[in-house]
C-alpha cells in the first residue's frame, strides 16, 4: 500500500504539471496558435483520473503508520546508498553476492583497513565440489576452515576429516566430502576423523553485528541466501610474493576469475537495515 501509494504521488505531481500545461494550451489558443482538441481533452481526462487517484492515495497513506514509513524509506535509501558507494570502489552490492552464494559460486569479502585487511575466499558449504577444493587450494593458503554455529559443533564434537568416502583426507575431493558432511544436518560425531584436514571456526551469535569477521561474514551470508548456516573459507595469497592479497590485488583477482567481491563493513549496513525493519 505505501508503495502504490508513493507512485500515486508522483502521478499526482504530473498531474499538476500537465494541468498548467492545459491552461497553456488554452492561452495559446485564444491567441490565435491552433492545436489539436483531442490532446487538450486527453490531458483533462488524465487530469480528472489523477486527482481522484491522489485522493485515494492520500487516505491510504493515514492508515499507514509513518513510523514504519519513514523506516522503510531509510532502509531503501540505504540499500541504492551501498550499491552505489560499492560501484565507486570497484565493490559488488550485498544482494548480488547473496545470489551468487546461493547459486554456489564463491564471493571474496574483504574486512577493514583498521583490522587484517585481507580477503577470503567464501562460499556456502552445502554447495561445495571437489573442483570449488581445487580452486580455493590453488589460490588461498591452503588452510581451509569451516564456519559453523557453536551448537552444530558442539553436537558434532568437531575438529575433522569425514571418515566415509575419504583417504588421507588432504585431496580434493576428500575435502569436499568432509565439508558437506560438517553442512549436512545429519551427520554424527563418529562420522569424523580426528585430528583432520579442516579447520572448524566458531560463529558468533549475531553474526557481523557482533563480530566484524570473515568467520561471521560467511554464515551470514549462506543463512541470507537460505542455506545451512555453514560455509567455508580460506585467505587468497598473492601470487607474487606468497603472502596474503590486499585490496588492489584482490579487486584484480576479483576481475580474472568473475568473482563478486563485497566488504565486511557493507554487509554490516545491510544487517542493520533488516534489524530496523524486522
Amino acid at each position: 500500500m505505501p508503495v502504490n501509494a508513493r507512485d500515486d504521488k508522483e502521478q499526482c505531481s504530473r498531474g499538476i504539471h500537465l494541468d498548467r500545461l492545459s491552461n497553456t494550451y488554452g492561452r495559446s489558443r485564444a491567441s490565435g496558435l491552433h492545436f489539436d482538441t483531442s490532446f487538450a481533452s486527453s490531458v483533462s481526462n488524465g487530469l480528472r483520473t489523477t486527482k481522484s487517484i491522489c485522493l485515494e492515495s492520500t487516505r491510504g497513506l493515514r492508515k499507514f503508520h509513518p513510523i514504519w514509513l519513514l523506516l522503510l524509506m531509510g532502509f531503501l535509501l540505504t540499500m541504492m546508498s551501498l550499491t552505489w558507494t560499492a560501484l565507486q570502489r570497484d565493490f559488488s552490492s550485498i544482494p548480488e553476492a547473496i545470489e551468487d552464494v546461493r547459486q554456489g559460486k564463491f564471493v571474496i569479502v574483504v574486512d577493514d583497513e583498521d583490522r587484517e585487511n585481507e580477503g577470503d575466499l567464501i562460499m556456502a558449504a552445502s554447495k561445495v565440489t571437489p573442483e570449488a577444493m581445487a580452486f580455493i587450494v590453488r589460490h588461498g593458503t591452503g588452510i581451509v576452515c569451516v564456519s559453523m554455529k557453536e551448537e552444530d559443533l558442539e553436537r558434532k564434537r568437531i575438529f575433522t576429516d569425514a571418515k566415509e568416502g575419504t583417504t588421507t583426507g588432504v585431496s580434493a575431493k576428500d575435502r569436499a566430502n568432509t565439508i558437506l558432511a560438517l553442512a549436512s544436518a545429519d551427520s554424527k560425531p563418529e562420522d569424523f576423523n580426528r585430528p583432520g584436514h579442516i579447520f572448524p571456526l566458531k560463529y558468533r551469535e549475531g553474526g557481523v553485528l557482533k563480530r566484524a569477521g570473515h568467520t561471521e561474514a560467511s554464515v551470514d551470508l549462506a543463512m541470507l541466501a537460505g542455506l545451512p548456516p555453514v560455509a567455508v573459507l580460506c585467505e587468497i595469497v598473492d601470487d607474487n610474493d606468497g603472502s596474503m592479497a590486499l585490496l588492489p590485488k584482490l579487486q584484480e583477482f576479483a576481475k580474472k576469475e568473475n568473482l563478486k567481491i563485497i566488504s565486511i563493513a557493507d554487509l554490516i549496513r545491510v544487517m542493520l537495515g533488516m534489524v530496523k525493519i524486522s
